[in-house]
Parts: C-alpha cells; sequence; structure tokens
C-alpha cells in the first residue's frame, strides 16, 4: 500500500483492541512514525453486554482506526457537512440577501493566548480588549469589512459567520455519531464485520477528491466501495473469498440510482429495466487474470527495484531539557529576542525556546545547536513556516525592529549567538562521549 500510494495518499487501518497496539507498531515501521496522524476511536455500539458472571472488564464497544499518511503532503479535509436541523441551529438568521447567518464570531483573542502587540491597533474607532489584541491582522479586518463578515449595529462591532462559507463542523478523533449496523437494515449483508457505509464516507470525503481511487483491500461487505461510488471516486476492490463478488453485486443491487451493472450483463439489465442509463460497469478478475510483476517487461523496461521497509526510527533524547537549554542562553546573552532584539522578562512565558528549523517531533533537533529565545511575537510569527530572515523582515514591518540598520546588526548578532550554541553542542556530545568510554 506504501509504495502504490501517491505523495498526497493516506490509510486507514481498522481494528480492535486485539490488535491494534501491535498494528500500530507495525504501521510505524512500514510508514514511519512521523506519518502517523490518529488514532480514531469509533463507537460502535453504546455499553457492553449484559453477563450473569461478575464483570472482570469494561464493556469492549469501541473499534480502532488507525490513520497514516505517505508524507507530510497529505489531503485531509476533517469536517462534516450540517443536517439542515444543525444548519438551522448554528444559523438561524438571514441577511438581506437571503444568505444565512449568525454573529457567533469572536474578534478578541483570549487573554489565555497571550500578549500579541502586532494584532493590537485602532479599527473603525473600536480599541481591542486587552494586550493579547485581536484575532485578526488589520489587513484581514478590513478585507472582512469590505466583505460584509463584520458589521457595526448599535455600537458594536460584529463578525457575521455565513453559512454558504462555513468549511462544515470540525471532526474530532472520537466518532460518536455514526451507529453500527442494528436490526434489519437495508445495507446488512450477513458479514459478522460489517461496517456501515456512512463510516467510509467520511473517511473518503475527507481525505479524497472526486475523482481519485480509493482501494480497498478487505472488500468482503463492500461498504466502501458503495460510498465511494456515491461520493464521485474512482475504485478497486480486493478481497480473498469468491464470496465478496457475490456480496458487492447485491450491494450495488440495492442501490439502482447508482447505475452500476455487471460486466457482460450490460444489455440485459437495460432491456429489463427500459428507463436504466448504466453509469458504470463491474468488473471481476481472478488470481489468473491479475497482470504479474516480472522481471522486466516485454519493451525492455528495468525491474522496479525491491521496496524495503525504512528504518525504525525512535525518539532522540536529547542531551539537555528545555529549560537547560533556557537557563545557558540567558545566562551568557541575556533577555533579549534574538529575532527582535526586544529586551523580554527574565520568564520563559514571554522570552520564549524557539526550534530555528521546525521541530521535527523525534528529538533529533531539539538540542541547543537548533534553538533560540524569541519574544512570543517573533515566535508566533515564525511557527514552523518563517525562516530566520523572513521573521526579522516581518518584526521590521510590524515596528518591533526601528530601522534596516538595526535590523542588520541583529541579524549579525544572531549568527554569531547560533555559532556559540552549535560550538556549545559540540563541547557537550564530547563530554557525553568521553563519559560513556569511562563507563
Amino acid at each position: 500500500i506504501r509504495r502504490i500510494l501517491r505523495p498526497a495518499g493516506s490509510v486507514y487501518l481498522h481494528c480492535d483492541h486485539d490488535a491494534n497496539a501491535y498494528l500500530r507498531q507495525m504501521m510505524d515501521a512500514v510508514f514511519g512514525k512521523g506519518n502517523f496522524r490518529n488514532e480514531i476511536t469509533w463507537e460502535r455500539a453504546f455499553g457492553g453486554k449484559s453477563s450473569q458472571y461478575r464483570p472482570r472488564r469494561y464493556g469492549a464497544n469501541s473499534d480502532t482506526i488507525l490513520f497514516y499518511a505517505k508524507s507530510g503532503e497529505v489531503r485531509l479535509a476533517p469536517y462534516r457537512e450540517l443536517p439542515e436541523t444543525e444548519l438551522d441551529e448554528k444559523f438561524p438568521l438571514f441577511d438581506d440577501d437571503g444568505r444565512r447567518y449568525n454573529e457567533g464570531g469572536e474578534l478578541h483573542r483570549r487573554p489565555s493566548q497571550g500578549a500579541r502587540p502586532n494584532l493590537c491597533y485602532e479599527f473603525m474607532g473600536f480599541r481591542n480588549r486587552g494586550p493579547e489584541g485581536w484575532r485578526l491582522s488589520k489587513a484581514r479586518m478590513q478585507e472582512e469589512y469590505d466583505k460584509g463578515n463584520i458589521v457595526i449595529d448599535n455600537g458594536k462591532i460584529i463578525r457575521r459567520v455565513y453559512a454558504d462559507e462555513y468549511k462544515g463542523a470540525p471532526i474530532g478523533s472520537i466518532w460518536t455519531d455514526i451507529p453500527f449496523l442494528v436490526g434489519n437494515v437495508k445495507e446488512k449483508t450477513g458479514y459478522p464485520t460489517q461496517k456501515p457505509q456512512a463510516l467510509a464516507r467520511r473517511i473518503i470525503e475527507a481525505s479524497s477528491d472526486p475523482g481519485d481511487i480509493v482501494l480497498d483491500c478487505f472488500a468482503g461487505c463492500a461498504y466502501v466501495p458503495v460510498a465511494a461510488e456515491e461520493t464521485g471516486r474512482r475504485w478497486i476492490a480486493c478481497d480473498m473469498s469468491p464470496r465478496a463478488w457475490t456480496v458487492i453485486r447485491r450491494q450495488f443491487a440495492k442501490k439502482p440510482e447508482l447505475g452500476m451493472t455487471v460486466e457482460g450483463e450490460e444489455s440485459e439489465y437495460a432491456d429489463a429495466n427500459p428507463r436504466f442509463e448504466g453509469k458504470g460497469v463491474l468488473r471481476a478478475r481472478g488470481p489468473n487474470q491479475l497482470p504479474t510483476r516480472s522481471a522486466g517487461d516485454a519493451d525492455g523496461e528495468s525491474p522496479r527495484p525491491r521496496v524495503s521497509l525504512p528504518e525504525i526510527k525512535f525518539r532522540q533524547k536529547p542531551l539537555e531539557s528545555g529549560e537547560q537549554i533556557w537557563r545557558a542562553f540567558v545566562d551568557e546573552w541575556g533577555t533579549a529576542c534574538w529575532y527582535c532584539g526586544l529586551q523580554q522578562p527574565e520568564d520563559r512565558r514571554y522570552l520564549q525556546l524557539d526550534h530555528i528549523e521546525p521541530n521535527r517531533g523525534d528529538g533529533t533537533n531539539d538540542d541547543c545547536w537548533n534553538r533560540a529565545l524569541a519574544c512570543i511575537a517573533c515566535n508566533s510569527d515564525k511557527s514552523d513556516r518563517l525562516s530566520v530572515t523572513a521573521t526579522m523582515d516581518k518584526a521590521l514591518a510590524a515596528g518591533r525592529i526601528q530601522t534596516q540598520a538595526i535590523r542588520d546588526e541583529i541579524g549579525k548578532a544572531f549568527g554569531v549567538r547560533r555559532e556559540w550554541a552549535r560550538e556549545r553542542y559540540e563541547s557537550l556530545s564530547k563530554a557525553r562521549d568521553l563519559a560513556g568510554l569511562e563507563r
């Protein structure tokens, strides 16, 4: 699966509590620990089964879905469309053009989000509540005002959120809104492990676009192929049991609106259903009908290289803790931000420890050679998007750096400090290695 996935592709592995711990280790080895995205819990039943015996554990009423990406380019839209009842509740108002909206959009940042001097400004006679500032930059605020999304009513500034611009309700990693198949529902096939098509729809719509190809390697109950067809995706289904082919045909027969026929039976089906307009054909291929991978094709194509699993990488423990690095930096260089030069209180809440290169999450760049002291504003601007120079340029544009000459001096000072941090790291590494040899 990893070999054939495109860079923006993803894989979902559905399992229960008996296997998820072992399968996650396997997936880490195949896809890389850094490509793990979520462990999703699906509540497939309510409560546990009752028994005449004394219970020895909690009811097992959930499954696990392990979500992995092929790379950082993964495509994901974790939102769900609101049904009409929720839409009425969330967007109860209508403007003069008949567009649904609500007035719940908050414009002020919460005090717990920290001070943001660059987001403190006056707009249309209104000022932010405190040092944490507005949620939007001044340019974005003006843009939203020009679009009519921010209005002034009865002396108050209000942000409107329109239903037609709403991405959808965010989806978390606990799924309790997709019920398991119980009773005599049309969807049921008799497979003991059958999943609802709504579950497949959520995954498919979140991780692919119409026209993309969905692969289901265990297609016995056909819930993925049907959901893929309903959402406009192309699909390939595999199963080791010949019975799966029968189930897939039956499941599509229950949905004639999809217009799917079986290869070789198109005309027969059309004769029996005069108004039928075929949209797709189900084709089955057995073990002896599949293309085989050979050492080389007839046209001289060279054989494909053997695909080996990537080396397993475990999280690396840095030489020092973040507190130790922060203290060493402050003792050596003081409490000025390395990006804008502004003095800060000797407090980690205001003078933060930034990763110069974005944090990899595996501990390989958490040491002092990749760290810098940053004020709240510069750390927020830089995040994992901007380079060092771009962060300084943004501080200059925001007025935290007064002149270009000061900006150039700060840039030189940053280079000196980073070189000092590299030498410090090398010295600590040698000391650690010598200590290991002595032991």
